[in-house]
């Protein structure tokens, strides 16, 4: 763990990282894990994530509402608070 908080792991091999990064979704204490490369030259005092992929599960949905432009619709409310 880096001094400002960030987990940083090291593979034996290229091919078992992109097992890791491929595979998922991950969580620590029920928050998710986001894993990527990190680039040569990285500043570990940068926030560069405003958005983090997420899986939703929509139970019961009407088949009516399986379209790209409704289920984007559902989708853009999802995470945003008051």
């Amino acid at each position: 763990m880096d001094d400002s908080g960030w987990l940083i792991y090291r593979f034996s091999s290229k091919a078992n990282k992109l097992v890791v990064l491929s595979g998922g979704p991950y969580s620590v204490f029920g928050r998710p894990l986001v894993m990527k490369t990190m680039p040569e030259y990285f500043d570990f005092t940068a926030t560069d994530m405003f958005r983090v992929p997420v899986w939703v599960r929509f139970l019961n949905l009407p088949l009516k509402c399986w379209s790209p432009t409704c289920l984007s619709k559902i989708t853009s409310v999802i995470g945003y608070s008051l």
